[in-house]
């Protein structure tokens, strides 16, 4: 068990949604304007936008921030299934060997914790916002059936075709939508559309 009183802090989690900032906004930016320079705050949210709002709510830090979107590499699918990203190379600037400790890390953990989970390639890029993701989906039921709506990118026709394989595995018609323009905007589907209402 990691100690509350002993040792320096190096690495901290925050979690960060815009529709939180009120709550939330001032006093991470009265906290993190205090942490050292060597301190390396991990802020986990849904997306580029959401980090973007984030490190305009905190203004400027002296400690480094390290960008996590929950949203790109790992969901929950239902009957105890999980999702993961494995992460591989691919033609995007930085992604040559991506490190594959903090995916497996949260396999890891969800497995723990009692989920089956299914691994599914991604290509993470090297400034943390850029990502060829097949995570990033709605999902939806029709009549009974299981749909997933799932970006694909024209760049990357293998990994698409991998990625469908391991939706299908999971019970799910796949639907496919092109995002190859959307992701050098650090977004894909799911960063695009939000559900409101469901049955």
């Amino acid at each position: 068990m990691l100690s509350d009183a002993e040792g320096e802090i190096r690495d901290l989690v925050v979690q960060y949604v815009p529709e939180a900032a009120s709550i939330a906004g001032e006093a991470y930016r009265d906290f993190l304007r205090q942490l050292p320079a060597d301190r390396t705050v991990h802020v986990l949210c849904p997306d580029a936008a959401a980090f973007d709002d984030f490190r305009e709510k905190v203004g400027a830090v002296g400690c480094r921030l390290d960008p996590v979107f929950a949203g790109m590499y790992m969901m929950l699918v239902g009957n105890r299934a999980a999702l993961v990203g494995e992460p591989v190379p691919g033609p995007i600037p930085g992604a040559e060997a991506p490190d594959p400790e903090p995916f497996d890390a949260v396999a890891s953990r969800l497995e723990e914790e009692g989920y089956r989970v299914e691994r599914i390639p991604v290509v993470p890029g090297g400034d943390g916002r850029t990502w060829f993701t097949s995570v990033n989906v709605i999902i939806d039921e029709e009549g009974g059936r299981k749909v997933v709506y799932m970006p694909t990118y024209a760049e990357a026709p293998e990994l698409c075709d991998r990625a469908e394989k391991v939706w299908r595995g999971l019970g799910f018609e796949v639907r496919r939508v092109d995002c190859s323009r959307t992701y050098r905007s650090f977004g894909s589907l799911r960063c695009l559309v939000s559900v409101l209402r469901r049955s």
